[in-house]
């Protein structure tokens, strides 16, 4: 999947900004991880669940 922004993304942008917009889009997936975060389950010193 995060192939795709090293091929696909830098055809839409000057040479000069590639960087930055590959950067921005790897990173924004990470932010909006973090956000959700906070409203996860507590699951410490509870058992794995079992299949």
């Amino acid at each position: 999947m995060f192939a795709v922004y090293a091929i696909y993304l830098p055809e839409f942008f000057p040479t000069s900004r590639r960087r930055t917009v590959t950067s921005f889009c790897y990173n924004f997936g990470r932010l909006v991880g973090l956000a959700v975060l906070p409203f996860l389950p507590e699951t410490k010193d509870q058992p794995l669940p079992e299949e």
